[in-house]
């Protein structure tokens, strides 16, 4: 049966996501800015790709496939079609992204998530499968090749947290978390946040997209093969720190959590929007306090609003359930 309580954990993470993607734009000038989504960036993807591998099968069937297809494929298809035509529309010319057969922005999550269940019960065969994914994910980074085309260095960056979710014991892991006091667990994930928020001072945030290589931020491949798996520790001990938190709430159970996926997509639609009439410079000359509770405000309308049934419900029959009938068997 479902833990509903992982529905919760994503739908705090899909509003990390989506608050992340609304300071980003002024992450450049501003220092508080800059350590917000720094420390978000830190644990949130890599945990959300940790959750979808929980609920991931580490075998495949035809029927897994057909599964696959509906489920993220078409999604990508039809959103990356739609994030063209509005990005057409907005600034007056389609992005590079298609030509370069890059996936469209946020997009990259879907097609790494489509190779991730295709790959797993591959990967997992192996011995020792998170530690050969950490290598591969690291090795990645040295290489100037592997960065936005096919989205294949987030795909490697990321796998590790997605096998490390497919093979996770979560009658083990809910065991040590709960030995863990929850107040322990918040001033930790403080402490570490801070101090790695500190650490990576003089590095681009984008450092955390495990998107480019390490000559892009001025590292030797050794440094930069440190710096990534440090980020993996990080990352990892921020995850269980905040799932220990979110998890450990009682009464407070977000269901339609299972919906992320819905905020996942359309909320860049909005954040675009927002972005080109100048909405979040406005809210910023209000001052560091009054803007992030304003961008706060803005982050839980749009992801209650996008996380809906009613919202699910009409992108499935009216945007996705027309195209998989027109390309899947």
């Amino acid at each position: 049966m479902r833990d509903t309580r992982f529905d919760t954990l994503n739908a705090v993470l899909i509003a990390l996501v989506v608050f992340g993607h609304i300071i980003e734009p002024l992450i450049k000038g501003d220092a508080v800015y800059r350590s917000l989504y720094v420390a978000i960036y830190i644990f949130h993807m890599p945990l959300f790709v940790l959750i979808a591998g929980v609920f991931s099968k580490t075998t495949v069937s035809l029927g897994d496939l057909r599964k696959h297809a509906g489920g993220v494929l078409v999604p990508l298809i039809v959103f990356s079609i739609l994030y063209e035509v509005f990005h057409r529309v907005l600034f007056g010319e389609f992005s590079n992204y298609a030509a370069r057969l890059y996936p469209y922005w946020i997009l990259w999550f879907l097609w790494s998530l489509l190779i991730w269940r295709i790959v797993l019960p591959v990967v997992v065969k192996v011995k020792y499968p998170v530690t050969i994914c950490v290598v591969a994910g690291i090795v990645a980074g040295a290489f100037n090749e592997i960065g936005y085309f096919l989205g294949l260095s987030r795909t490697l960056y990321f796998l590790p947290f997605f096998v490390l979710g497919a093979t996770l014991d979560i009658g083990k892991i809910k065991a040590r978390m709960d030995a863990v006091p929850v107040s322990a667990a918040v001033a930790g994930l403080i402490v570490l946040l801070v101090v790695v928020t500190a650490a990576l001072a003089d590095v681009a945030p984008s450092i955390l997209y495990g998107a480019r290589h390490y000559g892009a931020y001025d590292l030797t491949i050794i440094e930069g093969a440190l710096v990534r798996l440090g980020l993996y520790l990080a990352a990892l001990g921020a995850s269980f720190l905040v799932a220990r938190i979110v998890l450990s709430a009682r009464g407070i159970e977000i269901g339609a959590g299972r919906n992320s996926l819905y905020v996942y997509v359309w909320h860049g639609f909005i954040i675009k929007l927002l972005l080109v009439s100048g909405v979040f410079s406005i809210v910023a000359g209000w001052g560091a306090v009054i803007a992030i509770v304003t961008f706060g405000a803005m982050t839980l309308l749009i992801t209650v609003i996008l996380i809906s049934e009613p919202v699910a419900h009409a992108t499935q029959r009216f945007v996705l359930a027309p195209v998989a009938k027109l390309i899947l068997r």
